[in-house]
């Protein structure tokens, strides 16, 4: 058998800046905190309720001015000692695994959120990895839904305080009856180890049908804007009309065509007309710059024409000289000078015969060229006449095209695409119809599936009864011990509205409010024992606040449900308890001075002068 789950708590100490510390330090097995009302004993429940993870700040009480903080030291019973650490306005604790007097001075501290959440580092799961709770999930209602184990679950059935101790209500019912079901759940998994996790979820029956509703409500909106639709779609009788609509189409998508191919061939004419004028563009351009350079080659001839001339003029007027003295000797012009001017007539009248020969070649050039610019100027008044009527074709083309055929065809077009808008129209009518009849047959089919509904989830799956009859026997030899009068039977009833143990066929809310303390106490000690026979996860320490001097608000303690007999088997019984588990108790009664030597005993005598007054010093 596995001894090692659970924890036990070793100390507790409240403190502030200005004040002496509180401390009580406590054991394993039973601890008693004594004393007269108004001592402590219900501030230190309310401490070690805080400090394993109660949202609810101590009350404030005239004592406790001036205390800011709150250490709890605790112990697992496998001898780890680790200490909490939080300020009593609230928020996140602090965790060493020191002891309570190292605190401030070793280890390293780590923050443990104040909230169970999805991150381990979490007063909730430090406790649970304690108490030997490793990823367990509760059934929150009879639908299945789930959500994770939290030690505040837990601390319900081993944390019960005065007031609580003497409810009429089941010891696992925290009093919200929408908790029930994960309360249930919380006991299912104590007493069998199985949690949630493997249930499949059921959708809510409220849930389901208000989901369904909303499915037939939108499908029952769509019918009718599609019937409004087409009941206007049938007002135009288009469908009638669809036969004249299909002719007109036809008889304007062949105008369509025949435009189109109108425009196709206006649109190549075009593309030719163009060519054609860039093709006579260019080449008076090119002639013009032709032109141009015979103009020049004219003026060269001209040049050369004038220069030749001036030479055989010239020689002209020098054959008309007369004899003179030789201009070189200063003598009579004989013979000899005959034969020489002779001869350089000769020669002379070479070179005029050679530039009369060019003076012909270069006239002729001329007649040539002249003739050349002539047929130019010719074919460039034809190329300009034809670029006048090729201009005049373009200009008309262009017209065609953007006053005539491009409107034809685009009013063509619109009314075509008018028509067949209306022609879809009529398509239209059999889609939204073929829609209309998908809509009845959703509707139908969600109407069916209101009327199955989802199927209800078990109340509390998994427990079966000789469980309950284990755990009954347990508290029944408890009763025993402790002397409960008449005791023949102890069983459980597991109705969910009860949910609770009966003694002799009667049910617990029906006795007493001492009887109802004994028997709750009885219930969260019976479970803490079941669960360690066999061998399952349970904190092993409960805190148990006035199980025998029992609550009654503003009336006296006198009446007493309890026995004197009672009382002290109660206190007998469980001063015998075995040290892998811890009971805190907190009552205004005491044990015979017998036990107190067995147990840790600590008494608020309620006077400065005798012993400890009270839990502050």
């Amino acid at each position: 058998m596995n001894n090692n789950f659970g924890f036990y708590i070793s100390q507790i100490q409240v403190y502030g800046s200005l004040v002496k510390p509180a401390t009580l330090s406590f054991s394993k097995g039973l601890n008693v905190i004594s004393g007269l009302s108004d001592t402590g004993k219900s501030f230190v429940f309310g401490c070690i309720n805080y400090m394993l993870g109660g949202g609810d700040i101590p009350k404030e009480i005239p004592e406790g001015y001036g205390y800011s903080n709150i250490l709890l030291e605790i112990k697992t019973f496998s001898d780890k000692t680790y200490t909490l650490h939080r300020s009593m306005k609230g928020g996140n604790f602090s965790l060493k695994e020191v002891s309570l007097d190292k605190f401030m001075t070793q280890g390293i501290s780590r923050e443990l959120k104040s909230q169970h959440t999805g991150s381990s580092e979490n007063i909730s799961s430090f406790l649970l990895a304690l108490s030997g709770f490793n990823d367990l999930y509760v059934k929150k209602n009879k639908n299945n839904e789930k959500r994770e184990l939290s030690f505040r679950d837990i601390a319900k059935l081993i944390l019960v305080d005065e007031e609580r101790i003497i409810t009429e209500k089941s010891p696992v019912y925290s009093g919200q009856f929408t908790d029930q079901p994960q309360e249930q759940s919380v006991l299912e998994i104590l007493l069998t180890g199985k949690d949630a996790k493997g249930l499949e979820q059921i959708e809510d029956v409220k849930v389901f049908s208000s989901k369904i509703k909303g499915k037939i409500e939108f499908v029952d909106n769509l019918i009718k804007d599609l019937s409004d639709k087409l009941l206007n779609l049938e007002k135009e009788n288009l469908i009638e009309k669809q036969s004249e609509l299909q002719t007109k189409v036809d008889s304007l998508s062949i105008i369509l065509s025949e435009s189109s191919d109108r425009l196709s061939d206006l649109t190549k004419e075009k593309q030719d007309t163009f060519n054609s004028i860039h093709e006579l563009r260019s080449k008076n351009i090119l002639q013009e710059e032709l032109l141009n350079r015979f103009v020049l080659l004219k003026e060269h001839y001209q040049s050369d024409l004038q220069r030749l001339e001036f030479i055989t003029e010239g020689e002209e007027f020098f054959s008309q000289l007369n004899t003179i003295k030789c201009p070189l000797c200063g003598g009579d012009m004989d013979k000899d000078h005959y034969d020489c001017i002779i001869e350089e007539g000769k020669k002379s009248s070479s070179i005029i015969q050679s530039i009369e020969i060019e003076i012909e070649k270069i006239k002729n050039k001329l007649s040539d060229l002249a003739s050349t610019m002539i047929q130019l100027e010719a074919e460039k008044k034809e190329r300009n006449a034809l670029l006048t009527d090729f201009n005049r074709h373009f200009d008309i083309i262009n017209v065609q095209i953007d006053s005539i055929i491009e409107p034809v065809k685009s009013s063509t077009k619109q009314e075509i695409d008018i028509l067949i808008s209306q022609l879809s129209l009529i398509k239209e009518q059999d889609v939204l119809k073929e829609q209309l009849s998908s809509y009845y047959k959703q509707k139908a089919l969600l109407e069916i599936e209101l009327a199955r509904k989802p199927q209800v989830g078990e109340l509390s799956k998994g427990i079966g009864y000789n469980i309950y009859q284990g755990l009954c026997k347990i508290i029944e030899d408890i009763l025993r011990r402790w002397k409960y009068p008449n005791i023949a039977a102890v069983n459980f009833d597991s109705t969910y509205r009860v949910f609770d143990i009966v003694i002799n066929n009667k049910n617990r809310k029906a006795h007493g409010k001492g009887i109802r303390a004994i028997t709750y106490t009885s219930f969260v000690v019976g479970l803490m024992d079941y669960c360690i026979l066999n061998n399952l996860p349970h904190p092993r320490t409960i805190i148990i606040d006035s199980p025998l001097t029992t609550y009654h608000g503003k009336e006296s303690n006198s009446a007493e449900d309890i026995s004197r007999d009672m009382q002290e088997a109660f206190f007998l019984d469980l001063s015998n308890m075995a040290l892998n588990k811890q009971l805190i108790i907190l009552d205004n009664k005491d044990p015979n001075e017998a036990l107190i030597a067995k147990i840790n005993y600590i008494h608020f005598t309620g006077d400065k002068q005798r012993g400890r007054q009270g839990f502050f010093p």
